[in-house]
């Protein structure tokens, strides 16, 4: 059993770095092997990871069906708050599918759980799923946009304050591509980093 997780594992590894093309090739291998042993739970991780790598790689319609089954098992096993964040990744892959009205619309019947800090904590990959409903808003002119991007800097901030190490912050936030954004976005649209970000002592 625990070497069924050794793909699912590395393509997250893949993802989180920015190798997306490995990260992809890796979840196949890993859906193959969840499949095999009946892991619904493992399965519906690693469709969402693949959905994640696939809108990256040009291929909103295929991630869009990854995460509608990843929403079917989630839903089946009972968690809410991760099926909440599926719809949320899916409206992005609607998104990028050119399909901004739907996929508004997804995120506006999430923005009451969604628009509280820590509501995500429990969310697998919570950052991912404030910077889609992030992306779906900002994309449609949505003044509500910006409270999604506060809230992924507090959220990427209190990971920050865990670390002790300067340069371990710092690889947190420029090697790390998910990160990367959250700063970028922060810089264009509300102006330089917050302190904790920047000089967290």
């Amino acid at each position: 059993m625990l070497l069924a997780e050794v793909p699912f594992l590395r393509a997250r590894v893949a993802a989180i770095v920015g190798d997306d093309a490995r990260s992809i090739a890796l979840t196949r291998e890993a859906e193959t092997q969840q499949r095999r042993i009946g892991s619904r739970m493992s399965l519906g991780k690693c469709l969402i990871l693949r959905a994640g790598g696939l809108m990256r790689a040009g291929d909103p319609a295929a991630a869009a069906a990854s995460l509608r089954e990843a929403a079917e098992i989630e839903a089946s096993l009972g968690f809410d708050g991760e099926v909440r964040a599926c719809r949320v990744r899916l409206a992005d892959a609607l998104r990028c599918d050119g399909r901004l009205e739907e996929a508004k619309s997804l995120v506006e019947a999430e923005l009451p759980f969604l628009d509280e800090i820590g509501t995500l904590d429990t969310a697998w990959m919570p950052l991912a799923v404030r910077m889609a409903a992030w992306r779906v808003l900002v994309a449609a002119g949505d003044g509500r946009a910006s409270r999604q991007l506060e809230l992924a800097m507090t959220e990427l901030q209190r990971r920050v304050a865990k670390v002790a190490d300067p340069a371990v912050r710092r690889r947190m936030l420029e090697g790390l591509p998910l990160h990367r954004e959250i700063v970028a976005e922060w810089h264009e649209h509300l102006g330089p980093a917050p302190k904790a970000i920047t000089d967290h002592p």
